[in-house]
């Protein structure tokens, strides 16, 4: 539930029909024509043309009701026929028109498989900290929901109605759009009500204040800080201040929230205190809401490839952990072998050197030692340098196995360095945007207090002029004080107030009548009973109006009976 009101760019009926026929093209666009369809899409990436077929367009019959669109111009009509009874005019920044966006729950919607890469402002293309392309998607209305989704657009509209001064009537038109982000439905509407008089029964007036701003005619609501902590009075009692526009549309959220969930709709009943209690204009809070979406995905992809980084490592252990075994394994079978081998071939040496002493028998008992001696240190040798072989081959695959481990645990620091650059950029971004958001809150705030403190100064200047009494009487003389007051330049360079030009106007005309012989106290006898009237008047002035001191305690004694 967003509410957005449009101020007057130049107070004038056009400007505002003009404006009104842009607003209601963008959100009736399947009414507007294909044209329009292409060049909104080219502007806005999250639009599928392919879905526009789906939007349902509609205009105020007039009788209570709604009909389905004809042409953007009905629409504008409808708007420009309202405002013209509204005799006064709407002047320039003041509110001529409400948009209001309402969203389908997620509840009711999913992925329909399409994505879009959103845009800065500027036109560029939006990409995460690595450079890579944001994509979003977009979502539709689940199947088998469509009867709910359709119900819970007709049950917006109702609870817009009432907050409107002049209910349905107020609704120009509307748009349930399915060709972009989200289903979500668009409302064009205005503030004004009737407000009939005996000479003109069709007169109208703008009722934004009362329904959206701030008014004198607000309710009285307890008074708290921002945290929710109740002010009090001097004396203990619960102070008491007008309802104003934060307040009122905190009032909104609540009842819309409870309204829809009497109706059977899945809606959250919490308040997003971020996102309502923002002060941005639509398109940035369109930027802002991207950031959130995108911040969102870069977080919830930081976690999945820690996951998979994770259950990576634990593959990368078991491999290493297989791979030291087998080495080890193979290191310790070469040893049996190699053992093995020296021993046959120790052995088989005996053996040989018994068979040449046996066969030397006949040669000599030293040769024949001599020649089994030889033959077994060959065998010796022989057994020794395959077990050395064996040895060096285990020694390589344990080596190879070391070195494996060690570049998979270089590349999981490496991959773990980048994941947490990116969700530390991804932090940086929500840091950001909460600051703005905290920025605009703050100013938002601080011209709330302004105008607090311009309305009090204006009741109390109210207040005290209307406790001046003035007399027909002292008109005249309040005359002269102006007349006295009011300078203007001459010919040769100079000022001359009114009053001097008056005087001597005057005595011009007295010596036309009289002649060059005229009586010079006739000439000064109204000069000087005009100062005397004036002091009188000013001195009768000052003691009606509260110094002040007693503006400031008088403008206390107020915020006290609040």
């Amino acid at each position: 539930m967003d509410i957005d009101g449009h101020r007057s760019a130049d107070g004038t009926r056009r400007g505002h029909s003009r404006s009104r026929k842009n607003i209601s093209t963008e959100a009736q666009r399947k009414t507007a024509g294909p044209e329009a369809v292409a060049w909104y899409a080219a502007q806005n990436p999250a639009v599928n043309i392919e879905k526009t077929y789906l939007n349902v367009d509609r205009v105020n019959d007039g009788d209570g009701g709604f009909r389905e669109t004809g042409s953007i111009a009905e629409v504008v009509a409808y708007g420009d026929a309202r405002e013209e009874r509204v005799r006064k005019g709407i002047k320039t920044g003041e509110r001529f028109a409400v948009t209001q966006v309402h969203h389908l729950p997620w509840s009711y919607v999913e992925e329909d498989g399409t994505f879009y890469q959103p845009r800065h402002r500027d036109g560029t293309p939006r990409v995460d900290a690595a450079g890579l392309p944001v994509m979003l998607p977009r979502y539709r209305v689940i199947p088998g929901m469509e009867e709910e989704a359709q119900k819970y657009f007709e049950d917006c509209l109702e609870f817009d109605a009432a907050l409107l001064p002049d209910g349905q009537k107020g609704i120009h038109g509307y748009s349930i759009q399915f060709d972009e982000h989200r289903p979500h439905l668009q409302v064009l509407m205005d503030a004004y009500y009737e407000a009939p008089t005996k000479k003109d029964a069709e007169k109208m007036e703008n009722g934004y204040s009362r329904a959206f701003g701030s008014h004198r005619t607000d309710r009285l609501v307890p008074a708290a800080t921002d945290e929710g902590k109740a002010i009090f009075n001097a004396d203990g009692t619960q102070k008491m201040v007008r309802e104003g526009n934060k307040r009122k549309f905190s009032r909104y959220h609540r009842e819309f929230k409870s309204f829809m969930v009497e109706r059977g709709h899945q809606v959250e009943l919490e308040r997003d205190e971020l996102r309502h209690d923002r002060k941005l204009e639509h398109e940035d809070f369109k930027d802002w809401a991207n950031e959130m979406l995108i911040l969102t995905q870069e977080t919830v992809e930081v976690e999945v490839d820690r996951d998979q980084v994770a259950q990576h490592r634990l593959v990368v252990d078991d491999v290493a952990i297989a791979a030291i075994a087998t080495a080890e394994r193979t290191e310790l079978e070469a040893e049996l072998v190699a053992t093995a081998t020296v021993q046959q071939a120790e052995e088989v040496a005996a053996s040989a050197e018994d068979r040449g002493y046996r066969r030397g028998l006949s040669k000599g008992r030293s040769e024949g030692r001599a020649t089994g001696r030889r033959e077994g240190e060959e065998i010796t040798a022989r057994a020794e340098k395959s077990a050395e072989h064996i040895r060096k081959e285990a020694d390589r695959v344990r080596r190879l196995a070391i070195l494996e481990t060690q570049r998979q645990d270089a590349e999981h620091a490496e991959r773990m360095e980048a994941l947490d650059e990116k969700l530390a950029a991804a932090r940086r971004w929500e840091e950001r945007a909460f600051e703005e958001e905290q920025r605009q809150v703050d100013l938002s705030e601080a011209a709330r207090r302004t105008l607090g403190e311009a309305q009090v100064a204006k009741d109390a200047y109210e207040g005290a002029v209307e406790q001046i009494e003035i007399n027909k009487s002292d008109l005249p003389h309040l005359r002269e004080e102006v007349l006295e007051e009011t300078r203007i330049k001459t010919k040769d360079g100079g000022q001359k107030s009114l009053a001097e030009i008056a005087d001597r106007g005057a005595k011009n005309k007295l010596l036309r009548k009289y002649g060059p012989s005229a009586d010079a106290s006739i000439l000064l006898t109204t000069r000087g009973q005009a100062e005397r009237n004036r002091a009188r008047a000013a001195e009768k002035v000052k003691g009606v109006m509260p110094a002040q001191g007693q503006q400031r305690d008088q403008r206390s004694s107020q915020g006290q009976k609040q």
